[in-house]
């Protein structure tokens, strides 16, 4: 192999090199990042470690801080409990637990959401099924009056919407202002939630 061939191979070999190192880098980066982005969120909106690893999925940690005497219904600076934190983010495992360790299900934070409204408004239909099994009220509203059959409307959250018609959610309850649910569906645009809820008995 002559000297010119040695360089090029010997040049392909460090970019190589280079390349997976980099990419290594960029990957431990973004490691980095989100857990740094998750320590901000827990600093900041004043949130426990309990709070931190119901958000994270973390079934093991979530079951050794109750165990050592956390308390399961500890508020963060705006009034969230661990509950919401995993009615939000879907995990049903630890709503489960932390319900079995006597979480509050109808608990409200600051603005009067419950972990039902947080679950249906992000489209968890079996986490709002748990809850409503352990007592859930359907028909507790926030603020602006709205219920979790609004939010679920308002949201498009078809399989929401079904369930808290099954449990028995009012399909009339209007908002501070006034609006109805058949408002929110309209203006979300989902034809299949207005035909639900008109078929329910739902009115303007």
């Amino acid at each position: 192999m002559n000297s010119g061939l040695l360089r090029l191979h010997s040049y392909l070999e460090v970019r190589k090199t280079f390349n997976m190192k980099s990419k290594y880098f960029v990957f431990i980066r973004s490691i980095v990042l989100l857990l740094f982005s998750l320590f901000l969120l827990i600093a900041c909106d004043g949130n426990t470690d309990l709070m931190g690893h119901a958000l994270s999925g973390d079934v093991k940690e979530v079951n050794e801080l109750l165990d050592k005497g956390a308390q399961v219904d500890e508020l963060n600076k705006y009034g969230w409990t661990a509950l919401m934190h995993a009615a939000r983010k879907g995990n049903r495992e630890i709503v489960e637990i932390l319900i079995a360790r006597g979480a509050n299900v109808n608990a409200k934070d600051d603005n009067d959401w419950t972990a039902l409204m947080r679950a249906v408004r992000k489209g968890h239909a079996e986490v709002a099924e748990i809850l409503i099994g352990h007592g859930a009220d359907i028909g507790a509203h926030d603020k602006n009056g709205w219920t979790s059959l609004i939010w679920a409307a308002n949201q498009s959250r078809l399989d929401c919407v079904k369930l808290l018609i099954e449990k028995g959610a009012d399909v009339n309850m209007k908002s501070m202002d006034r609006r109805s649910v058949l408002l929110f569906a309209r203006k979300a645009g989902d034809n299949e939630i207005l035909q639900l809820l008109e078929e329910a008995g739902a009115k303007y």
